[in-house]
C-alpha cells in the first residue's frame, strides 16, 4: 500500500479530483481518515447540486486562443525585459567605468605610457560591447509592442561612440 498523504494534501486532491484528475491517493487516504472522508461527502454534495444548477458552459475556441496567446506575448515581453536588464544594465555600468577611466587616460596620454597599452584593452572590450549592444537591438526590434525605441537608440548611440574610440585608439597609435 502506498505511503498515506497528509489531510493538508488530501483537500488539494479532492479539489483535483472534482475536476476529474485521476486521485488513487486520495481514495486510500478516505479509507484511513474519516474526518476527510466527511469533508469529501459534503464536497461531493455541493458539487453535485451546483452542476445541477448551472451546467458548465464551454468558452467559445477563439477567446481560449486569444488568452493563450495573450498569455504567450507576455510571457516573451517579460523575459525580453529580463534578458535586456540583464545585458543593458551591467554593460551600462561597465562602460561608464571604462568611460571614466578613459577620460583619465586620455589626460595622461603623453606622462604614462601604461596608459596607452590600457587604452588598447579598453577599445577591445568597447568593441565586444558594441557588438552586443548589436546584438540587444536585433532582439528589440523582434518583439513588436515593446516601448524600448529610446532604449534602443541610446544603444545605437552608445555602439557609434565605441566604435569612434576604437578608431580614434588605432589611428593615434599606428
Amino acid at each position: 500500500m502506498a505511503a498515506l498523504i497528509s489531510c493538508r494534501e488530501a483537500a488539494e486532491k479532492m479539489m483535483e479530483a472534482l475536476e476529474g484528475f485521476p486521485a488513487t491517493e486520495l481514495l486510500h487516504h478516505l479509507a484511513c481518515c474519516g474526518d476527510c472522508l466527511a469533508r469529501w461527502k459534503a464536497l461531493e454534495s455541493v458539487h453535485a447540486l451546483l452542476q445541477e444548477s448551472y451546467p458548465a458552459v464551454e468558452p467559445p475556441p477563439e477567446l481560449k486562443a486569444g488568452v493563450m496567446a495573450a498569455v504567450r506575448r507576455e510571457m516573451a515581453a517579460r523575459k525580453a525585459f529580463r534578458i535586456l536588464v540583464a545585458l543593458v544594465l551591467i554593460p551600462f555600468a561597465g562602460i561608464t567605468l571604462a568611460l571614466i577611466l578613459s577620460s583619465a587616460a586620455f589626460r595622461f596620454w603623453t606622462i604614462l605610457p601604461a596608459v596607452k597599452v590600457m587604452l588598447e584593452i579598453a577599445s577591445d572590450w568597447f568593441w565586444r560591447w558594441a557588438e552586443l549592444i548589436a546584438l540587444i537591438l536585433g532582439i528589440v526590434q523582434l518583439i513588436p509592442g515593446l516601448a524600448l525605441y529610446p532604449v534602443a537608440a541610446l544603444l545605437l548611440f552608445l555602439a557609434t561612440l565605441v566604435n569612434l574610440i576604437k578608431r580614434r585608439t588605432r589611428h593615434e597609435m599606428a
